[in-house]
């Protein structure tokens, strides 16, 4: 279903073939693919979303962190290129990371405004510490704060 905002609003079901397809490489000739998952422009920003500020850093240069044409981009080493996509509306928190040289992809889809608090821990869990830039995707694991009594 499409909204407005620019989001789409979709099953984990439907959702899961589309990654399926996209990294099965059906549907778009090599060329488009490539093109597709080839980094368009280079991410040298502090934070991935407001407040707007023309802040750099180096700190995902490692990774080769950018944009293709509608998935960012990474390299993370001993995993291989990776490329992901993530998602909110209302209390939705959703995102996607696909391992293209382990064809491995996780999608993860939740219904709380607290999800994105998950994403770190679960995927770590699923395929160990990678290099995703959850700095600055600004993703705050629900377990580092400090608790005080």
């Amino acid at each position: 279903m499409p909204v407005a905002g620019g989001s789409l609003v979709t099953t984990i079901a439907d959702y899961a073939k589309f990654i399926q397809h996209v990294m099965q490489q059906k549907g778009l000739r090599k060329k488009m693919y490539d093109e597709m998952l080839t980094p368009q422009i280079a991410i040298h920003s502090r934070t991935q979303f407001p407040p707007i500020t023309s802040e750099t850093t180096t700190e995902n240069d490692a990774i080769h962190l950018s944009y293709g044409l509608g998935w960012g981009l990474l390299d993370c080493g001993n995993y291989g290129k990776a490329f992901f996509k993530e998602g909110n509306g209302g209390p939705w928190r959703n995102y996607n990371i696909n391992f293209k040289d382990k064809g491995t992809s996780i999608i993860i889809m939740t219904n709380s405004d607290n999800g994105e608090a998950l994403f770190q821990e679960l995927i770590e869990k699923l395929v160990g510490n990678t290099c995703i830039p959850w700095k600055w995707q600004g993703y705050v694991p629900y377990n580092s704060a400090v608790k005080t009594n």
